[in-house]
């Protein structure tokens, strides 16, 4: 028989792309999310087709989890319905979550499933000393975004402790970016003022420059350095996760990143390259933040066979023709309605 795998945060951007991994490898999906609009759904449909299931809940309902986890029996969870930088306030944060990750979590205990997958981030580190940035150690956030991630880590390790019959596996990922090959699924978050979703708006003649925080931070050409990730490795990351606990492998925490820093002038670059336009910018003043994260891969290399095969070129035209995809309307794309449960 298929095994199902409950992906939470189903119709987000990075759970949208591990629910189509997961499909595409040959599993059921049933999707959670409590937020899902119809065209989002729709356009999951249209890729994972009959292997998605869909089911509206929040994961902090503990009642309507337990419901799920009892009439579906997935062998697994996938844990993405946690709220991203810059989405939130400091309560919002611990609401969704830490409370989140705890109902979830009762709610498995009661369904007898014991096995997750979490996406954490590479916000735990906060602003690393020495780079690449490894595994071991102990979480320094910085914010209320990543302590509450950390503290979702160390509520993980402390319930392995207690019970070894729990088995985790948590991916702190890097900056995903990019989409899916279709265009059908991107990051179209409104609001979004990073550099990469302003450089696409000046691409499409929505803002007139881009605004880059600060020219004088400690880095090679004075702008923040970050890990660039193409979704679509994040997304396998999470399979190889999948199948590593699977066969045995203990509970572990590994970077899912490409392992170099990328500069947020080349950045712009790479994305004038995919776009074959110019991209004006401004170096205005510092924002809060760190000046330079990223990865050190090799223990997802080695627990995983996990690699990023994507570089940033095809990072920034796969985010471009998914921008594009988008304005042209096909959240109106013509596909079965989403398959869902009451």
């Amino acid at each position: 028989m298929t095994a199902r795998i409950l992906v939470t945060g189903v119709a987000g951007y990075l759970g949208a792309h591990v629910a189509v991994a997961l499909a595409q490898a040959g599993f059921d999906v049933i999707g959670l999310d409590s937020t899902a609009d119809r065209h989002a759904l729709t356009r999951l449909q249209h890729l994972c087709g009959e292997r998605l299931v869909f089911e509206r809940a929040d994961v902090r309902d503990g009642a309507r989890v337990l419901e799920v986890l009892s009439r579906h029996r997935p062998a697994a969870v996938m844990h993405l319905a946690l709220l991203a930088a810059g989405r939130g306030t400091p309560l919002a944060y611990y609401d969704v979550n830490v409370h989140g990750l705890t109902t979830l979590l009762g709610a498995m205990a009661a369904a007898g499933l014991r096995t997750l997958v979490l996406a954490s981030s590479s916000a735990v580190y906060g602003a690393p000393v020495v780079t690449p940035v490894v595994e071991r150690g102990v979480p320094v956030a910085i914010d209320a975004h990543g302590r509450t991630l950390a503290t979702c880590e160390h509520l993980l390790s402390d319930l392995r402790a207690a019970d070894n019959r729990w088995r985790f596996g948590v991916l702190r990922v890097f900056e995903a970016a990019g989409a899916h090959d279709s265009g059908l699924i991107g990051d179209f978050a409104p609001g979004d003022s990073g550099v990469l979703a302003q450089a696409l708006d000046v691409a499409a003649g929505l803002r007139p420059r881009v605004e880059v925080p600060g020219g004088d931070w400690p880095t090679r050409d004075g702008t923040r350095v970050r890990d660039w990730v193409h979704v679509l490795d994040v997304a396998d990351g999470f399979l190889r996760a999948l199948e590593a606990l699977a066969r045995g492998t203990g509970s572990f925490t590994v970077n899912l990143g490409r392992g170099e820093g990328v500069s947020e002038l080349q950045l712009v670059a790479a994305l004038e390259r995919a776009t074959r336009r110019p991209l004006p910018f401004h170096l205005g003043g510092r924002s809060g933040g760190i000046a330079e994260i990223f990865a050190d891969v090799r223990r997802a290399q080695t627990l995983l066979g996990w690699s990023a095969r994507h570089g940033l070129d095809r990072i920034c035209c796969d985010a471009w023709r998914a921008r594009r995809l988008n304005r042209r309307g096909l959240g109106e794309l013509a596909a079965p309605s989403p398959k869902a449960v009451p």
